[in-house]
This record gives C-alpha cells, structure tokens and sequence, in this order.
C-alpha cells in the first residue's frame, strides 16, 4: 500500500531514525534450512533487492533531484513482518540500508543474509508488513500518515516452500511484499551449492560460474540475471533469526494497536487491484544496445 511521501515525513523519519540507543531485535538460531514436513508448509522471508518494479514519474524525479542535491535516498528503515492468517503473530524485523549509516540494528553481529522460517498448516496465508525505524524498535504504530504497511496473501501446499520477499520501491524506498516462484529441482541445486561463509570474491566467482553452467544444462536463458541472483542467495551464508526477548515484549505492548492497523488496513488492501503477482525469476534481461552519438 502507497503512502504519499512529504517534507514532514523526512522530518520525523529523520527524528525516529536518530537519539535512542539500539537494541537486538533479532537473534539467530541456526544456519540451515530444514525440509518442511509432509504435512506442513514452509514459509521463508527474507530481503531481496533483485525484484524490478515499474517506478512512477514522481518517483524518478524525487531521486533525480536527491541526488542533484548531493542526498542520500536509501536512509535506514525497517520492517517489521507477522502472520495473520488466524490471529496477529509477530515473526520478526528486517532493516534496510543500515550499512552506509554505520547504525547499530537488529542484526548487527550477524555476517549473514537474514532469513525468518516457520512451518505452518498447509492453506491460504495473510502476512502484514508494517514500517519500522532501522532500529529500537519493532513497528511505527499510533497515527502516522505515511507509515507504510503491506500485506501479501498466498497458498502454502503440504510439503513445499514458499520465498516471501521484501524489496524497497518508490520515492521513499519503502518496504513491499512479493513472492518469489522457484521449482523444487533449481531450489535444491541451489541450495546444496557451496557457501560463501565470507562472500570473498573468489569465492563468489566460483559460484555464479557454477549457476551459470546449470542455466545452461537445464537450458534457463542467460539473461535471467535475477535467477542466478536469488540461486546465489540461496546459497549464501545465512542466519535463521527469530524475535529477541526485547522485541516479544514491545509486541505484547502494542499487540493491540497493531491489531488495529490490521483492521483498518487490510480491508482496504483486499479492494485493490494491483497486487503483485509472483516474481518470475526466469524473466529475461537481455542488454539494451545504446544509441549511437551522431557528430556534429
């Protein structure tokens, strides 16, 4: 869901963002992935950076004049995720562009991609996003006019696993939802690929080679630049993360107002029309030839 971006809303993100000491929002509980039961879903969130969007006008001309400015567009911010399917449980937090701000945030001490995985009855599932400082915090809750808050809703089947991403879009970069489809022979490949505990560049290397050499064998188009991106993160060194103790006792604080942004909000989500359909990652990126300069 879109909130119009304003003067006032940079000022008190600026305000949320800076002042109060951080605290662990999330903390790991292992390394890897586990198979779903045969009769339970798996669900896995994560951020994703690699999911194109179309941009708006007004979009492309907040960041043009940004950075004309000598500004920053990709400040810190968080999100904060949980299951509504039957009730309002909390899963955890994710922060974005917290690196370029040298902020303390919910994962700091980990050198791994972040993931939230949880077993769950097979079924349609609801999850809601809602905007949160890059740290201190779970969630923005009481009245805020350009807090963003997401839903995304989809079928878990017994035995399989579903990839929900978060990606930042628009004029203030805020968080969205989106699933990611990934067929069970490339994600298990994918996901038996070597790690790269320190993401060196050999390392690294060696890796997109390998991807590279499977698209080619299952006959995946080389221009599908966003599948050999999510089979490397995939593979990547990563941390399972659930909710600090700090962060399940600001939920059970403010459980009630989030309740009420659920309530609000997700009526209003369901009548819109442009929900995002799932990513396909084997959409093709072939390079666009530049035009050529004619001398004058």
């Amino acid at each position: 869901m879109k909130r119009p971006p304003s003067l006032y809303a940079l000022i008190a993100a600026f305000l949320l963002l800076t002042g109060c000491e951080s605290i662990q929002l999330t903390e790991p509980v292992g390394t890897a992935f586990s198979a779903p039961p045969p009769d339970k879903a798996q669900v896995r969130i994560t951020p994703f950076a690699g999911i194109p969007r179309e941009d708006e006008v007004g979009a492309t001309l907040f960041h043009i004049a940004v950075l004309v400015g000598g500004g920053q567009v990709d400040y810190p911010i968080g999100a904060s995720v949980y299951d509504i399917t039957d009730d309002l449980r909390y899963l955890g937090n994710f922060s974005f562009g917290r690196d370029k701000f040298n902020l303390n945030n919910s994962y700091k001490n980990l050198t791994a991609k972040p993931w939230i995985s949880f077993d769950t009855a097979p079924g349609r599932k609801t999850l809601m996003l809602v905007e949160a400082p890059a740290a201190n915090s779970i969630a923005i809750v009481g009245y805020v006019p350009w807090r963003q808050i997401d839903f995304i809703e989809f079928d878990a089947q017994p035995g399989n696993t579903n990839f929900i991403a978060l990606y930042r879009h628009g004029a203030m970069f805020k968080p969205y939802f989106n699933e990611i489809t990934i067929s069970e022979p490339d994600r298990q490949y994918c996901e038996k690929l070597p790690s790269t505990r320190h993401e060196l560049r050999n390392e690294i290397e060696a890796r997109d080679a390998q991807i590279e050499s499977y698209m080619q064998n299952r006959g995946i188009d080389p221009y599908a630049r966003h599948f050999r991106i999510f089979c490397g993160s995939l593979s990547s060194s990563r941390n399972i993360v659930v909710p600090s103790q700090a962060a399940l006792q600001q939920f059970a604080e403010i459980k009630d107002e989030l309740a009420a942004i659920r309530d609000k909000y997700y009526p209003i989500w369901k009548e819109e029309k442009d929900h995002p359909k799932p990513y396909d990652l084997m959409k093709s990126y072939p390079p666009q030839p530049r035009e050529k300069r004619t001398e004058s």
